[in-house]
């Protein structure tokens, strides 16, 4: 617990305790102790005149001590609730003081917000007392006192924690993704994040808090050990992709790239190896076809329509074709399918 949590723990102890004592039942019956009390006074009197001055003294003392203080009716109906009021205050900022801010901030604000709300309450009740008459001006400063020393430090403790909570909000959004990887370059400690070296996509000019940009920059390993640890572990040097090896590495250079499934297993490896740039190539229509573009005969390029070549590849977009102008060749066409720019980042 904080220094200032410590403090506000036992200024609101102080509050209960306080709030117990002066929400104390005063019944109309005269104690023992009291009628004790003027009887010796009495009896020390020899003069008359002088017991007659006593017992009016010890009348107007009865009557203002009547006044002063919770009737049974008034404890019911206010006395009571504050009694509760400030044990809610303790429980809470005890609670409040008990979660992880990290992970609960939303339910330490929630507390908070609860503590201010009986504080403000405790006031009104107060108020109400001394407008009644059941306790004093004096009383009431004391116990406002302690009221409001419990509400502004809880106010500014609200204030603090709720900027901590915008930021790890903002942190949030800005990793865009939480995971629980089963990966050995899962940062120590942290089960709430995105395994270094996977590769994501975001609608951004720059990447996020944690992630380097695929744009084959070279950076020091010093401040990105883990990434190029990463490196090393899977294709087997830190400079695969650039680098000296030693003191720097690269991270792969994904601009204008479609990225493509690996298929490690099929006969003919399409997808290459993982991390290993593949060039285009042109693809022959009546290869993939069979010699009909969709259920029409083969065509040159020249006679196609631009829908005819769109339903031909299956995409909608551009595309852009190669011809042997020679009538027994086939027709070559690279597509180009519709897309759209994002930037891809690898995790640090």
């Amino acid at each position: 617990m904080a220094d200032k949590e410590y403090i506000l723990g036992n200024k609101a102890r102080e509050l209960l305790t306080y709030t117990n004592q002066a929400t104390k039942i005063v019944t109309d019956d005269v104690s023992q102790r009291d009628v004790r009390k003027i009887l010796q006074k009495i009896a020390a009197l020899d003069d008359i005149r002088d017991v007659k001055q006593v017992c009016g003294q010890m009348i107007g003392y009865l009557d203002r001590k009547d006044k002063q203080g919770f009737t049974k009716a008034a404890y019911r109906c206010y006395g009571e609730d504050m009694r509760k009021t400030a044990k809610a205050i303790v429980r809470d900022i005890h609670a409040a003081n008990g979660k992880m801010f990290v992970i609960e901030y939303e339910e330490r604000l929630r507390l908070i917000g609860q503590i201010l709300d009986g504080c403000s309450l405790m006031l009104e009740y107060i108020q109400i007392c001394l407008d009644m008459g059941v306790i004093s001006l004096e009383k009431s400063k004391v116990w406002t006192k302690k009221v409001l020393d419990v509400k502004y430090m809880s106010a500014s403790w609200k204030k603090n924690d709720g900027a901590r909570a915008k930021k790890l909000e903002a942190e949030k959004q800005a990793d865009v993704l939480y995971a629980v990887p089963e990966s050995g370059y899962l940062p120590a400690g942290d089960e709430r994040t995105v395994p270094t070296g996977a590769v994501l996509s975001f609608l951004a000019l720059a990447p996020p808090r944690g992630y380097l940009a695929c744009d084959g920059a070279v950076h020091n390993v010093a401040e990105y050990p883990r990434l190029a640890a990463y490196i090393q572990a899977q294709f087997g040097a830190k400079n695969y992709f650039g680098g000296d090896g030693e003191a720097t590495f690269a991270v792969p250079d994904l601009r204008n790239l479609f990225l493509r499934g690996y298929h490690g297993e099929a006969e003919e490896q399409l997808s290459g190896e993982i991390g290993q740039r593949q060039e285009g190539t042109v693809v022959t229509i009546p290869h993939i076809f069979g010699g009909t573009v969709v259920g029409m005969p083969l065509k040159k390029y020249e006679e196609m329509q631009a829908d005819e070549v769109r339903n031909a590849i299956g995409y909608r977009g551009y595309y852009s074709a190669s011809v042997d102008q020679s009538e027994p060749n086939p027709m070559y066409i690279v597509p180009r399918p519709v897309n759209m720019a994002v930037l891809y980042c690898i995790k640090t």
